[in-house]
């Protein structure tokens, strides 16, 4: 079994004898292995759940998560006694892929939502992606006619696959970051391939779903499994040549339009890490050449996002409202590294080992100023929170901060470890380096699969949400707990109420007391009933003081001649709640009375105190 010595091998591994076959050489090729066992496994992974009828809030299921860990590493142990060799990493790799597709799919089984359900920040992106069935150009979520803020590329990829096969966005939302996320081991282990050993890669690439395990944003999760190799990769000095201009450039680009917020968080340790390599570099001018290149490339191949956003915020402006939520856990993980846990061992040893070996070992110096930009962004961060309550999304660092030292810990590791085992003249026991890959490996599995599974939790988990949630057209999914469940909003009704007067497809704009109206229906809106999910553009104070002057309009003459001429446009549909005082949006409260029935049709008749008035054409 592989030693402290050979996981320790140079990034430059020694290339196998050219086959004699082409498929011989592809075996060659770890990170083609891992795909090629991911895409034969994973389809088995995400209907196995469901095959088996797995209750998610039953012990049988943990116990289908947590086994299937731990039997997909012996089976690699096993693998790997009889065939050493660093394709079995590429196998492993594969199956922790597919694992975490069947840890969701076990956590999901019974229910069409994704985790978190379609309220709030779910919600959200669940509507985005039900948005992007109707457009190929970037488009706000809510409001037709202005452009994303929010990165578009997952949500148009997703809307538009959802339209091509005929299903429910929100279904598809759901399927997808299954895959997405599980795709993020993947990724990693494929980037860092490039900067260390095959083994210390399977390694980092282990740690990435302890980083980030939000299966309601797999698309962040995407973008960190690249984001610091990229860096490495272009802005830093490895060992192999840098990626060349186009491929950085592109990434670069794929990383901005995806989920651009981990280079906000960066920027600081990127632009300290350029300078240095810069002052370092023996071709300074090659290399101001090749970034300019690079951020050029970037810059084009996302101007479809940017520009657009870009444009509207200079010519319409913008008041940012995403960043003043400010959660519970808004401070809470600012050191991971001094957790206790496996995890914040690892995240220690990383620490300490940029700092011990920055004059040695390539990596370090490039890692320590990666964490400590990062950590410098939190404190600024900070500084302006107590300023002006914007948070910045600085409880997002210490995400970073996992990803960073995680990759440090394990490069330390294997680095240092044969340095120690010649210093002390220690004598390991065989395989000791291989069993320490597997204890990762089983404390991702475990860690991971626990953050998933909803057994016997309180309401708070977010992934019991999605078996809360109720199904558009009444009752509840398969599993759905007895309590806390989330009351019906009756969106088939509601659809039909408008269709009856506008025919299918209506493209009036709406308001609605439940964001839930655009997860199932890409109407175009007015405003959000929550302030958390706007973005800078629509001005959703401003939109919000127009629904209150409406609310306030009491002749029923001049508020029809308002809503259909407010501040930002017509209101043609409203979606209100009965409540004891009237009928209402948020804290907006309208009567009766002022929905004159030779201009608005109004149907008050239906589910869950649901009431929609329609502006007759």
């Amino acid at each position: 079994m592989v030693s402290v010595a050979q996981l320790d091998d140079t990034v430059t591994e020694p290339a196998p004898a050219a086959p004699a076959r082409r498929w011989t050489e592809l075996l060659h090729n770890p990170s083609l292995v891992a795909v090629g066992v991911w895409l034969v496994t994973a389809p088995v992974a995400f209907a196995l759940p469901g095959y088996a009828g797995m209750d998610p809030f039953g012990q049988r299921a943990m116990g289908l998560t947590i086994g299937a860990g731990l039997t997909g590493i012996v089976a690699v142990l096993v693998l790997w006694w009889r065939w050493p060799s660093r394709t079995v990493a590429g196998v492993a790799a594969g199956l922790l892929a597919s694992w975490a597709v069947l840890a969701q799919r076990t956590a999901l089984n019974g229910t069409p939502f994704g985790m978190g359900g379609i309220l709030d920040d779910a919600g959200r992106l669940a509507a985005t992606v039900d948005r992007y069935t109707q457009t190929w150009a970037t488009a706000d979520m809510w409001v037709a006619g202005l452009p994303a803020q929010y990165p578009p590329l997952y949500f148009l990829l997703t809307g538009h696959l959802a339209a091509a096969i005929g299903q429910p966005a929100y279904e598809v939302h759901a399927a997808a970051s299954v895959v997405v996320l599980s795709a993020t081991v993947l990724l990693a282990f494929a980037f860092w391939r490039r900067l260390a050993p095959t083994w210390a890669a399977l390694a980092v690439a282990g740690t990435t779903l302890l980083a980030f395990s939000d299966g309601r944003k797999a698309h962040e999760g995407f973008t960190l499994a690249i984001v610091v190799p990229w860096v490495l990769l272009t802005f830093a000095r490895p060992p192999r040549r840098r990626l060349h201009w186009l491929a950085a450039g592109a990434i670069g680009a794929l990383i901005v339009t995806t989920y651009q917020a981990w280079l906000v968080f960066l920027a600081i340790g990127v632009v300290t890490l350029a300078v240095l390599t810069w002052r370092d570099s023996d071709d300074r001018r090659g290399y101001l050449t090749y970034l300019g290149a690079v951020v050029g490339t970037a810059a084009v191949l996302s101007s479809w996002y940017l520009g657009p956003y870009l444009y509207a915020l200079l010519t319409r402006g913008g008041s940012e409202v995403s960043d003043l939520y400010t959660p519970p856990e808004l401070q809470q993980k600012l050191l991971p590294f001094l957790d206790a846990s496996p995890l914040g061992v690892l995240l220690l040893i990383g620490l300490v080992g940029t700092l011990w070996l920055r004059t040695t070992a390539w990596w370090a110096t490039p890692l320590l100023v990666l964490f400590v930009g990062t950590m410098l962004y939190r404190v600024l961060a900070t500084i302006r929170l107590v300023a002006t309550g914007h948070t910045n999304l600085l409880n997002y660092t210490p995400v970073l901060v996992v990803t960073i030292l995680a990759a440090a810990g394990v490069l330390t590791l294997a680095h240092a470890g044969p340095l120690v085992v010649e210093r002390f003249r220690l004598a390991p026991a065989r395989g000791m380096a291989t069993a320490a890959l597997a204890v990762l490996m089983a404390y991702t599995t475990y860690t991971v699969g626990g953050i998933w599974m909803p057994v016997a939790e309180p309401a708070g988990h977010y992934v019991a949400q999605a078996h809360r949630e109720p199904l558009p057209e009444g009752g509840y999914p398969q599993y759905a707990p007895a309590n806390d469940r989330a009351d019906w909003f009756p969106v088939l009704d509601v659809q039909r109420a408008v269709e009856s007067v506008y025919g299918p497809n209506p493209h009036r704009v709406s308001v609605s007391s439940d964001d839930r109206l655009y997860v199932y229906l890409p109407w175009p809106g007015y405003t959000t009933a929550t302030r958390g999910g706007a973005g800078a553009l629509i001005h959703w104070y401003e939109r919000r003081d127009e629904i209150q002057r409406l609310a306030g309009t009491t002749d029923p003459t001049e508020f029809a001649r308002a809503s259909a001429d407010t501040r930002f446009g017509p209101i043609d549909i409203f979606v209100l709640k009965a409540t004891g005082s009237g009928w209402t949006i948020g804290t907006a409260t309208f009567v009766p009375a002022q929905f004159d029935r030779s201009t608005w049709a109004v149907f008050d008749n239906l589910p869950e105190g649901t009431v929609v008035a329609v502006r007759r054409p």
